[in-house]
């Protein structure tokens, strides 16, 4: 292949991504091209409007007068150089422009689309919302206007209105990764209050697409697609549903693979939907007339794994389990004893890392499970062992990894979504902030010099990576095996720039380094003392450098205490089968009972998470007074905290004057709502400078 015909390629790639907003794989794929053929116009236009995307105006304008040199009368170039002048100029001058473009070109929807951004930009939604409807009547299927004009709506609290608009630019831009992204995140926000999305066949359609690519965190997405489920089965009544039905219920099947099931009425019928299937592959040997039952099997067998086989099983299923890995492990097993088995324990246990296992006789799916859990844990504890130390660990944290790690590595994931672009660091941070603070932050040349602390199996580690821009982690861990895990994670998404290693949080200071950004998400909570560890992150923090932490509301876990009081009372154990057996007895209690609360959190649904939620003493809790008190004392100044848009809308409503970063007010509010923090207080500090 010619370097024009590379370059050819490599622009249709580029175009491709672009299409669907995928900015940062489209700018790489147009760079490669602009390597091959550096005069190329097609190249030069294209990689200057998703440098425009990304907010990176001089390096567009650059491009675009490299083009009007080559061609001085391409208009396209000279819109894109338009748009670059506009974000450079003076409020007073843009205004200006923008309203002069619109008098000399009143047919232009795009001069009113930009007039309108202008408008929103400046806290007009009402003046916004007319241009970009004036741009729509101009130009029905611009997707421009159209997304702008749904987030208008937005701010304008039409959370239905903005929904729907938003599902009609995807009916004209169908690929659009930023589209599918923003619809799903008006609908994980304000779902609950709009009972029409989970009958509209567009929603149920982008829930599919948004748990298997996947577009959002899929455990985000899982309580409506578990809504959907739930309607979709009493829409049949109340007869038991066939295993072959549930195998066709498309939004049941995507959740089983990509999410955790985590309600009490979904894990019961699931429960038994298990126990029937293991029934039924017992009693059959045929491949092709049991196409859905192998389908329906491979996914509750995913979803096992992913919940680490927390699920119920009786004295018998238990027997048959056992049967099955003796006849496995003996090399005298069928296809369908693998499969059973899979629903049940971890494939590692009987198949070692014999991945040559699976045979063409085997059904595909069963295949593919096979290969991808053994390839799986064989990846994370090769990994594992080539973990550098950072630091010694003490003898608490010692003890409590030897506990994890007796234990497959948890949470377990694997797929995180794609990002249109990264974002810079105090852009980032902002559209965090409730309130979105000025932060006065600029990293050095050498990029975001940035620390994980108790990144655990690395979903946010990674997460972290695909977002922020010119980011260069550190994510450290006390427990080899989860570090293991998420750097096979980290490896299968492409990610590069994360230093994973194993460190002690409390020894920190023995490291001698600085770092813009601190992210500790869960490591505070997990200490005797959480105030000195984050006096240890914050000895680390550069000047101006930010800091996120996590810490548990003591009344959002409140209902928590109520049930540990209850099982500590039982004197349980820590293994699997105990858990199994408190998880099935909290489950058991009436509805109403206090200590059935607990199966409001997503923990529950998992083996691990569950035994820290249920088993955990001595578990640090704070109000948000405390938190504040807590950062002024090791010297960083409270910046704000994390709280949904439509929390903060309330907030404004109910407590008229107050600040958004003001967390006396927003600990009023939740004395008024003990829900509000029950997963945990998500705060940010930032050290002067």
């Amino acid at each position: 292949m010619t370097g024009t015909e590379q370059a050819k390629a490599l622009f249709f790639e580029g175009l491709e991504h672009h299409n669907r907003h995928r900015f940062l794989a489209a700018e790489t794929c147009y760079r490669r091209a602009l390597d091959l053929v550096p005069e190329r116009v097609s190249v030069l236009v294209n990689l200057s409007a998703v440098l425009i995307a990304q907010s990176k105006f001089d390096e567009a304008a650059a491009l675009c007068r490299r083009v009007l040199a080559i061609e001085p009368g391409n208009t396209e170039c000279r819109a894109h150089l338009d748009v670059c002048r506009h974000a450079g100029a003076t409020t007073r001058q843009r205004w200006l422009q923008l309203e002069q473009a619109v008098v000399a070109h009143p047919d232009d929807a795009g001069a009113h689309d930009r007039l309108g951004r202008a408008w929103l930009d400046n806290g007009d939604p009402r003046r916004a919302l007319a241009c970009f409807e004036t741009a729509l009547r101009l130009s029905p299927g611009d997707t421009s206007a159209g997304v702008h004009r749904a987030q208008t709506l937005l701010a304008l609290g039409r959370a239905d209105d903005a929904l729907r608009a938003y599902l009609d630019c995807l009916a004209t831009a169908p690929g659009s990764l930023v589209i599918a992204q923003a619809a799903l995140a008006v609908l994980l926000e304000h779902g609950h209050a709009m009972a029409w999305t989970l009958h509209d066949p567009r929603v149920v359609r982008l829930l599919i697409e948004g748990l298997a690519t996947p577009l959002l965190i899929p455990q985000l997405l899982a309580p409506l697609a578990m809504a959907r489920v739930l309607l979709d089965l009493q829409q049949g009544g109340p007869q038991q549903v066939s295993l072959d039905a549930l195998a066709d219920m498309p939004v049941l099947m995507r959740v089983l693979v990509h999410a955790r099931i985590a309600t009490p009425e979904l894990e019961s019928l699931l429960t038994d939907v298990r126990c029937r299937l293991l029934a039924q592959l017992a009693a059959v040997d045929g491949v092709g007339a049991l196409d859905p039952v192998v389908r329906l099997a491979v996914a509750i067998a995913t979803q096992c794994w992913r919940n680490e086989y927390c699920w119920y099983e009786t004295e018998a299923e238990t027997a048959q389990v056992h049967v099955l890995a003796t006849r496995i492990r003996g090399g005298d097993a069928m296809p369908f004893d693998v499969l059973a088995l899979a629903m049940y324990a971890p494939l590692d246990t009987v198949l070692g890392d014999d991945r040559e296992r699976p045979a063409a006789a085997w059904p595909d799916a069963l295949t593919r499970l096979v290969s991808q859990q053994l390839a799986l844990d064989a990846q994370a504890r090769s990994a594992a062992a080539s973990v550098p130390q950072l630091t010694a660990i003490d003898d608490a944290t010692a003890a409590r990894v030897r506990q994890w790690d007796d234990h497959a590595p948890s949470p377990r994931w694997t797929a995180l979504p794609a990002q249109a672009a990264r974002t810079p660091l105090a852009q980032f941070a902002r559209q965090a902030i409730a309130g979105a603070p000025e932060l006065g932050i600029t990293p050095g040349p050498g990029g975001v010099r940035a620390l994980n602390a108790g990144c655990g199996t690395g979903q946010h580690a990674v997460d972290m990576a695909l977002r922020i821009d010119g980011l260069h982690l550190l994510a450290i861990d006390p427990s080899r095996a989860r570090l293991g895990y998420a750097m096979a994670l980290a490896r299968r998404h492409d990610v590069h720039g994360i230093e994973f290693a194993q460190a002690d949080l409390s020894r920190l200071r023995t490291l001698d380094r600085q770092f813009d950004y601190i992210e500790s998400a869960d490591a505070l909570q997990h200490l005797e003392a959480p105030e000195a560890g984050l006096a240890a992150l914050v000895d680390c923090l550069a000047p101006r450098g930010l800091v996120r932490i996590a810490l548990h509301s003591r009344r959002g876990r409140q209902c928590i205490r109520h049930c540990r009081d209850w099982t500590s009372a039982q004197e349980p154990s820590q293994t699997i089968a105990s858990i199994r057996a408190l998880r099935q007895a909290i489950l058991a209690l009436p509805p109403g009972d206090p200590r059935r609360e607990v199966t409001r959190f997503s923990d529950f649904y998992a083996t691990g998470e569950c035994r820290d939620l249920l088993l955990r003493t001595g578990e640090p809790h704070y109000d948000l007074v405390e938190v504040h008190a807590m950062l002024e004392r090791q010297g960083v100044r409270p910046l704000g905290l994390e709280a949904p848009d439509a929390m903060q809308q309330a907030f404004v409503r109910t407590m008229p004057g107050a600040r958004l970063d003001d967390f006396s007010a927003w600990d009023r509010f939740e004395a008024a709502h003990p829900r509000t923090f029950e997963r945990m207080f998500f705060v940010w500090a930032q050290k002067p400078g």
